[in-house]
């Protein structure tokens, strides 16, 4: 674990990417004739779109948490620039958890 969020973050794109490779694999398997027990493929296919869409802000939000992690904050101007961010970063995760 880091005090950063980086592990987390990471974590989180690869459980997502595994989960979305399931609900697509699910899908696929759906289509096929004479298929019971699993959600419509319709549903699976529009969740598999949303997993998708949280991966991508995830995957954005490592951009300006790798930045913030790696860049000391010791004069005024990198404390600014932290601000802007910290304001990316959160707008990635917020976005990520979905509309």
């Amino acid at each position: 674990m880091d005090g950063t969020g980086l592990f987390n973050a990471t974590r989180h794109i690869g459980l997502l990417c595994h989960l979305t490779s399931r609900m697509t694999a699910d899908t696929e398997y759906q289509l096929a004739p004479n298929i019971a027990g699993l959600p419509p493929a319709e549903i699976l296919g529009r969740t598999a779109g949303h997993l998708g869409r949280a991966i991508t802000h995830y995957t954005q939000a490592l951009t300006p948490l790798i930045t913030l992690t790696t860049t000391g904050q010791h004069t005024l101007q990198h404390k600014l620039d932290s601000l802007d961010h910290h304001s990316r970063l959160l707008a990635h995760l917020d976005d990520a958890d979905g509309p």
